[in-house]
């Protein structure tokens, strides 16, 4: 029964990776970056890369709404406080990627 468990929570790990790393090819642009880089292309150069990541930002946020059956999930809250919200989350998951943390924020917007 144990080597069934491992055997399990082995093929269980490996199938996750497998498709998280097909997910993460799908993204193009600024939100493939790891968090961590950004903030050190934010802390080099904010006016450039604020304008980068931003726009790819907003971009996928519109276009979550786009496919959202419901409604436009963030209409009353600005451009900067997304975009800062982004920023601040991600000071504190480097190791995510710009992608996931924007999903994060876009599933607590309503």
């Amino acid at each position: 029964m144990k080597k069934i468990t491992l055997n399990f929570i082995f093929l269980s790990t490996l199938l996750f990776v497998i498709v998280n790393q097909a997910n993460a090819n799908r993204v193009k642009g600024a939100g493939a970056e790891l968090c961590g880089n950004m903030i050190t292309d934010l802390d080099n150069n904010r006016e450039y890369f604020y304008r980068q990541y931003g726009n790819w930002i907003l971009g996928f946020i519109s276009a979550l709404n786009l496919t959202e059956s419901y409604g436009v999930r963030g209409k009353d809250v600005s451009n900067r406080l997304i975009f800062e919200t982004v920023v601040n989350d991600c000071r504190n998951s480097t190791h995510k990627r710009v992608v996931d943390v924007v999903i994060d924020i876009y599933e607590k917007l309503r």
